[in-house]
Parts: structure tokens; sequence; C-alpha cells
């Protein structure tokens, strides 16, 4: 990792903590599902990811997101959201090569990681708590303006 990677990596980190209550397992794992979502981008889009970093990427599937002491509490409600993420980022990945329309669709449900994000700031602050961030935590996620990802598709 680049010294700007680590910095970006720092600045989030910092930026998770504010907004899940300095909650350092729902930091943890936000940042593993970050971390394991963009691997699987990079492999199915043909970026060559390092193998450092696919190994790291299925430790944490395998394993690391199961250690974590906030998923162990919160299975039950973050299980769910990860299945529907999944799934909206499946169907992203077919209708980006669509129409116009579609290719729109796509854009937003790539980044759909960002529900099981708002729902992690329920689970350490409640409903106001979650109303309060989830506009903050939708504009961290959607980082790549429209514009951009319609001009890569097209």
């Amino acid at each position: 990792m680049t010294g700007k990677d680590q910095q970006i990596a720092a600045e989030q980190r910092e930026r998770w903590l504010g907004i899940l209550k300095g909650d350092l397992g729902a930091v943890q794992f936000v940042n593993d599902i970050g971390f394991i979502s963009h691997v699987w981008d990079d492999l199915v889009d043909g970026d060559s990811p390092t193998v450092d970093n696919v190994n790291k990427a299925f430790w944490l599937a395998l394993v690391g997101l199961k250690e974590n002491p906030f998923y162990q509490r919160h299975r039950a409600e973050l299980v769910p959201l990860m299945r529907s993420y999944i799934n909206c980022w499946l169907d992203s990945n077919i209708m980006e090569r669509g129409n116009d329309h579609a290719k729109s669709v796509a854009f937003v449900l790539r980044d759909m990681v960002s529900d099981i994000v708002c729902q992690c700031a329920y689970l350490v602050g409640g409903y106001d708590w979650m109303r309060q961030v989830s506009p903050q935590i939708r504009e961290v996620v959607f980082d790549e303006p429209l514009n951009n990802f319609l001009e890569e598709r097209a």
C-alpha cells in the first residue's frame, strides 16, 4: 500500500469511527466488507488485484467476518442485507452492459453496500442516529460521479 493509500485508509477509518460511534467491531466489519467487495470487483473486471489482496479477501470472507464480535452479535440483521447487496451488485454487472437506463440503474445498484453501513449505524445508535448519518454514508459510498461511470461504459 502506498503512502497515499495508507492516508486514505486512515481517513476512511476515522470517518467510519465517527459514523459508527467508535464501535471498533462495526468499523472493522464495514472495512472488511469494503475490502472484500473491492477485490471481488477487481477480479470480475479483470483488474488483477495482488495475490496478497486476494488471499486477504478470502481470509476475511471465510474467517475474519465470522470472528468479528459486531458481526456475531448482529448476524441475523446483517446477513439478509449482505445477500441483497451481493444480488444488487451481480445485477449491476449485467445491467451496466445494457442501454442508458440500465446503466443508470447499474450505477446505483453497485453501491448498495451503503444499506449495510446504514444498518450498522442503526445497530450502534438507533433510528435517530441512522437518520442523522445516512446521507453522509451514502455520499461516502457513492463516491464516483454518474458521468464518469457512464463514460467508462460507453
